[in-house]
């Protein structure tokens, strides 16, 4: 998947979005689970917790698409 930092922001702001609360604690979880028992566990766990699927991809990466992220808001 070859997506653009601006095709991202644009999806993501498509998608409803729950507290930032709630997604961040979500989030950790799901990085947690994704270190112990795999991607699809955190993939399902996230997408319980109602995280948007573009958060979810980005989260899971491994960094690369946040890294990305960075340097082109630089």
């Amino acid at each position: 998947m070859n997506t653009t930092h601006a095709e991202r922001r644009a999806s993501l702001e498509a998608e409803a979005h729950p507290a930032a609360h709630d997604v961040s604690n979500a989030i950790k979880h799901g990085l947690l689970l994704q270190g112990r028992t795999g991607t699809l566990s955190a993939v399902e766990h996230l997408k319980a917790h109602k995280v948007p699927g573009s958060v979810i991809g980005r989260v899971l990466s491994g960094g690369a698409m946040r890294i990305e992220d960075w340097m082109s808001a630089q």
